[in-house]
């Protein structure tokens, strides 16, 4: 059986704490020690965060797909494009960055009820990814 992302990402965090941590904590007095100790948290900090979400991401992704795309059918007065479903991650990043730069385009020739009825759904989906992206209390921009 191949291992998961998942496990992948925790045997990584075993690794940093069962001997990297102890390696950096055994030279307290090496100059460069307190920055690599700091650097260290941080990543442990991003590789839980990772591993709690790394299976749902696509979900998210889809998600945001088919909410961005109806937006953009909408605000064009074009039929719906069909969704990104069953591409890759980096691929369906990349669908909606470039869904999001249409609408942000689009939106400056709409009237002022019309646009401020999308700017009103791009709220909420900005909202969504800032949950999406939140570490306990930290906030990823």
């Amino acid at each position: 059986m191949r291992p998961t992302i998942g496990d992948i990402i925790n045997g990584t965090k075993r690794i940093i704490q069962e001997v990297v941590f102890p390696f950096v904590a055994e030279h307290p007095n090496h100059p460069e020690q307190p920055a690599v100790m700091e650097n260290l948290l941080s990543l442990m900090v991003l590789l839980e965060h990772a591993a709690q979400r790394w299976d749902k991401a696509h979900l998210f992704l889809a998600e945001e797909n088919r909410e961005l795309t109806a937006l953009l059918s909408k605000i064009s007065n074009n039929p719906p494009q069909p969704s990104a479903l069953g591409v890759d991650l980096s691929a369906m990043w990349e669908i909606n960055s470039k869904v999001k730069e249409r609408i942000a385009t689009l939106l400056q020739a709409l009237p002022a009820a019309l646009r401020s009825e999308a700017e009103k759904s791009l709220a909420q989906l900005v909202e969504r990814e800032k949950e999406w992206i939140k570490v306990g209390e930290v906030l990823w921009d």
